[in-house]
């Protein structure tokens, strides 16, 4: 009994010895050595390297539009004309001096208005077509190069009424006397009657009112 407690006591006592003994064991913490500041370094923020790296997207070219046909606007009014055809009007026709152009003819019926006499017109005339300002056509042309103004005022008077034994005429503008007897009786010279005929409303042959009524009398 004694040599077994002695061999427990024996073992309990090295056991407590090897404890002693023993060097206790550092934290795990102290073998880890503290990083090195200086051996701690930024990342690197310089993307130009990447950049010259990456591949740089192109643009997709810009593509002109095709230019659009031009649109043709009509409008209502221009359809309707385009549709409905216009009927023009037929010019009023005015009497003419057969074989004279509309300027001689012109000439002549200006100068009878403004009471002209005969003579005075022939020599109107004749200098007209002499400096080209009037057209004579050959056929009225005598041998001696004149104008011949009594056929031109003889195929006037052909056209001109025969004055009854009363008739009434209203003076419009551009009348004068002589044009008016002219007119009626182929001759100016048949003023005289006319202005006889009518003193009581005609003081003399400029006093020509448009609107007057003037009595023509049958000669």
């Amino acid at each position: 009994m004694i040599r077994v407690f002695l061999i427990v006591s024996a073992f309990f006592a090295v056991t407590i010895a090897l404890i002693l003994v023993q060097p206790s064991k550092p934290r795990r913490s102290a073998d880890l050595a503290a990083p090195n500041v200086a051996d701690v370094t930024r990342a690197d923020t310089d993307l130009s390297s990447l950049a010259a790296l990456a591949p740089v997207p192109t643009e997709p070219e810009a593509v002109a539009p095709a230019p659009e046909a031009p649109r043709i606007v009509r409008s209502k009014e221009a359809t309707a004309r385009i549709e409905v055809p216009q009927t023009a009007a037929a010019p009023a026709m005015s009497p003419t001096l057969p074989g004279a152009p509309s300027d001689l003819e012109a000439l002549i019926i200006r100068a009878l208005r403004q009471g002209q006499s005969e003579s005075y017109i022939h020599a109107l005339v004749n200098d007209a077509a002499k400096k080209g300002r009037v057209e004579a056509p050959k056929s009225l042309v005598t041998a001696e190069g004149q104008v011949d103004t009594a056929l031109l005022l003889a195929t006037l008077s052909e056209s001109a009424h025969t004055a009854p034994e009363i008739q009434t005429y209203i003076v419009s503008s551009g009348d004068s006397l002589a044009s008016i007897a002219y007119r009626f009786y182929g001759r100016t010279d048949a003023q005289a009657n006319v202005l006889s005929a009518n003193r009581e409303t005609l003081a003399d042959a400029d006093r020509l009112t448009v609107g007057q009524v003037l009595t023509l009398p049958n000669l």
